[in-house]
């Protein structure tokens, strides 16, 4: 016997008869259930045996829910195994364009160009509800990147790269020179600009703006081997002298009486001084390429040069252009001082050959007190610090 319908048949057997059924009509209609296959009150069924029996009365429909139903579970499984391969893709994504600016970042450090290092770190500062990236190389080049710099001048100061630079000597302007062939003078603690000076045709070279020591020249030198002299009182060029030697230092001695400079022509390059109140030269030395003047003006350094174009020695001159001496000799391994400069106390000297090397000699005793290992340097800067001056190496390519 069927268990529905034994269930049936307990219920009219209930000793209570508020258990029983209470009218036959009660009893007919359960029985019609039960012939039916649908649920009977003698014995109610859960939800599932609820579904199954209207599945079976309606197996079409059952049929066409039920795959509707495995098509909804593929779907949604394969979504989120797409939604999950996405993810894995952009999180790689992410880093491998993290490395790829952490490398950039740390080459425009070594091209001392902190502005577009700082440009590419602050690309991965994380927004809110970003995952951080950042590790140590981060953190170690943002410490590098933000350098000592109080301040900088806006993006668009010059339409082109600034070639050289000049600090009057009250520290409140800046000079800049740009391969626009634009100069212009910044107020430095507004870091606005208070005059374009002049325009040339031909870019200022990379050591080619120098200012006297009392403030009431600038000097401004063009790659096609011409110096303009201006008066910083109402900015006119006083003077231009020609075929000066590019990318060469510039210097003043005597408080800014004099000027230094190196000219040359096809044949020759000498050093040559100028009395700046009467634009009167002479000539100081042949054969000379490169030159320094000392802070306090008294001493001239010079790098003269053989006839063949060989490195010949490193003499001292006074602020007349009088020989105080030579320099104590070094190997003959360096063919051509690239650049010289003394220290801020004018009691060392700092020159710079093409192979790389440094070598730093006492201006008193004139003899050699430190020569460097090779490097790839072609350049010589001073920089105090509380435990003394010390001089750094740096690439050619650094501004």
């Amino acid at each position: 016997m069927p268990k529905d319908l034994q269930n049936i048949c307990l219920k009219c057997l209930e000793k209570f008869p508020k258990q029983r059924y209470q009218t036959a009509g009660d009893l007919a209609a359960d029985l019609h259930r039960f012939l039916r296959g649908e649920p009977t009150v003698a014995r109610p069924i859960g939800i599932v045996g609820k579904s199954w029996r209207w599945c079976r009365r309606k197996p079409v429909v059952a049929g066409l829910a039920g795959a509707l139903l495995v098509a909804l579970v593929v779907g949604a499984a394969s979504t989120l195994w797409q939604l999950e391969q996405v993810n894995r893709t952009a999180a790689d994504l992410r880093d491998r364009v993290y490395a790829s600016d952490m490398a950039l970042a740390a080459r425009a450090l070594s091209e001392n160009n902190l502005r577009r290092a700082a440009r590419l770190l602050r690309r991965h500062l994380p927004q809110r509800g970003e995952p951080d990236l950042r590790g140590y190389e981060w953190r170690y080049l943002w410490e590098l990147a933000e350098g000592d710099e109080e301040g900088s001048l806006p993006e668009n100061a010059h339409r082109a790269e600034v070639s050289s630079l000049a600090l009057m000597p009250d520290g409140r302007a800046l000079v800049t020179a740009s391969n626009d062939g634009t100069i212009k003078l910044w107020d430095l603690r507004s870091r606005s600009l208070i005059k374009r000076i002049t325009t040339f045709t031909s870019p200022v070279d990379r050591l080619g703006l120098a200012v006297s020591p009392d403030g009431k020249l600038l000097l401004a030198r063009t790659t096609d081997g011409k110096l303009t002299a201006f008066e910083t009182v109402g900015w006119r060029a006083v003077r231009t002298l020609r075929q000066l030697r590019d990318n060469s230092n510039l210097g003043f001695l005597e408080g800014g009486r004099f000027l230094v400079a190196v000219a040359q022509n096809d044949r020759t390059s000498e050093l040559r001084m100028w009395d700046t109140t009467s634009w009167e030269s002479k000539t100081l030395a042949a054969n000379t390429y490169f030159a320094a003047c000392s802070p306090d003006g008294s001493l001239l350094a010079i790098g003269t040069m053989t006839g063949d174009g060989w490195w010949d020695q490193v003499q001292l001159l006074d602020s007349r252009g009088n020989l105080v001496g030579s320099l104590e000799p070094i190997g003959s391994d360096r063919t051509k001082t690239c650049t010289m400069r003394f220290s801020p106390d004018s009691r060392l000297l700092v020159a710079g050959w093409d192979n790389g090397q440094i070598s730093a000699w006492d201006t008193q005793s004139r003899r050699l007190v430190k020569d460097f290992i090779p490097i790839r340097s072609l350049c010589v800067a001073w920089r105090s610090r509380p435990m003394g001056d010390f001089w750094r190496r740096r690439n050619p390519r650094s501004s």
